[in-house]
């Protein structure tokens, strides 16, 4: 009986595997929607918002500066250095 058992489990899993993934995913969607409630809205400036609110602020001169990089230079060891 056991033979003919995985036989057909081997044989029909492909059909029967994919519904129950998609039961178990939608469940759990669904109950993590439940839990966390409905998403709340951003209110995140785009990117344009923030380029326009800069080039406001370079214009009426309210102290805006650019960022300054530093390079940064690269850190040779001497291979001399190395085998002490």
């Amino acid at each position: 009986m056991w033979p003919l058992f995985w036989t057909a489990a081997r044989t029909y899993a492909p059909y029967v595997t994919f519904p129950v993934a998609l039961v178990v995913g939608a469940v759990g969607y669904h109950l993590e929607w439940f839990i966390r409630g409905a998403p709340k809205a951003r209110e995140e400036k785009g990117i344009l918002e923030l380029r326009e609110e800069r080039k406001l602020q370079e214009q009426e001169g309210l102290g805006w500066q650019p960022r300054v990089y530093r390079r940064c230079e690269p850190t040779v060891i001497h291979s001399d250095k190395l085998a002490d």
